[in-house]
Parts: structure tokens; sequence; C-alpha cells
């Protein structure tokens, strides 16, 4: 994505960081906020990044195949 106007050009005009919304930012270029019953479901329905990270590390040492689900079990003997 390049800028729309480049800081070269004499009508830019610098605009401090402290009255730009990062949010606002993010929606221009087509990003959608989750709503909280998305997050509500993707937390019950994820395991969390610590719960991965453990059965990353678990795997590494051949012990994850006991903490995973039947259908990661057979994913993870292959």
């Amino acid at each position: 994505m390049r800028p729309q106007l480049s800081i070269l050009d004499a009508s830019f005009r610098y605009v401090p960081s402290f009255s730009t919304s990062v949010a606002s930012t993010w929606r221009r270029a087509g990003w959608q906020p989750t709503t909280e019953e998305q997050r509500k479901a993707r937390q019950k329905n994820d395991p969390s990044t610590s719960t991965r990270a453990s059965l990353y590390l678990l795997n590494a040492i051949g012990g994850a195949i006991l903490l995973a689900s039947p259908a990661e079990s057979a994913q993870a003997a292959d």
C-alpha cells in the first residue's frame, strides 16, 4: 500500500500521533473489529496461546499426543 501523498509534496501536512486514531486507520484498510460474541466464541472454541505453546513444547519432547484431541493425535502421529 503506497501513501496517498508523498512527504515531499508541498501540500503534505504533518499530523502528530496523538491526533490520530489507529482503529480508524485500520478501518480505512478494511479491518472490522470483532464483536463481544465473536470474541467469546473464539475463546470457547480455540485453545489459548499459552495452551498452544504448551502443546508445542510437549510435542517437541514427544508428549503432546497425550494432551491432544483424537484428531490432533492422529495428525501429530503422521
